[in-house]
């Protein structure tokens, strides 16, 4: 009976119902559960509701506890929260990614890690799963998995230097079939909402859609258990 007051509880149910197609959808999902976080004094807990409630909602983190901090304010408490993100040349980097920029990168990496199932999943891949800088380095992994630092065009500033981040976070970051997986999972997730934010007023398409990520969500949920 206690659980319900729980804030991970509380969030999650939240973001579980919320319809994420559009940017008002998005915006009135992160009012609901910025209100939650804002109760929340700086934790790993917290930071950990932060980071899942930007990558359900493709939002910025620094974004998510701004929001989290007004409320807080306006309730009486202290002052608003200043994001952790701001701190350092590092953090401010990852900022100017979204959180699927962030997402398509880690399994890029992981393709080129594990360039026996990174050659599945590169074909997978679709445009309406990637950004456009994503996509282009989809392609050229295409065709260079077994050594997609070699040959670098030099008139291609940013296909050279995703390219070489690619490489270098495939040489740091741990890989797995699991995590690929899970990744994937969630892109596929954007897609299906970009899709449905399409769909516009056609209701049946929408209904289609809707259900698909339904069972996506389910897969992605079984996902993270086996992923650990």
């Amino acid at each position: 009976a206690e659980a319900v007051e729980l804030p991970e509880f509380r969030v999650m149910l939240a973001l579980e119902g919320a319809e994420v197609s559009s940017p008002a959808d998005r915006d009135r999902a992160l009012a609901e559960v910025s209100p939650v976080l804002g109760e929340m004094g700086e934790s790993a807990s917290r930071d950990d509701l932060v980071r899942r409630v930007s990558e359900r909602l493709d939002l910025d983190p620094a974004m998510v506890l701004r929001r989290a901090g007004e409320a807080r304010g306006r309730g009486g408490g202290e002052a608003p929260v200043r994001p952790r993100f701001e701190q350092g040349a590092s953090a401010a980097a990852v900022i100017e990614l979204t959180p699927r920029e962030r997402r398509e990168r880690a399994l890029l990496a992981m393709c080129i890690a594990r360039p026996a199932d990174g050659a599945e999943y590169l074909a997978r891949l679709g445009d309406g799963h990637l950004s456009a800088a994503g996509a282009r380095a989809r392609d050229w992994l295409r065709d260079h998995l077994e050594d997609p630092g070699s040959d670098l065009p030099h008139d291609d500033p940013e296909l050279s230097g995703i390219v070489t981040e690619l490489v270098i976070s495939s040489r740091a970051e741990p890989a797995s079939a699991e995590a690929m997986e899970l990744i994937y999972l969630q892109l596929e997730q954007r897609r299906l909402e970009a899709q449905i934010g399409a769909a516009g007023e056609d209701f049946e398409r929408r209904a289609e859609l809707s259900r698909e990520r339904a069972d996506l969500v389910q897969r992605i949920a079984e996902a993270h258990q086996v992923a650990g």
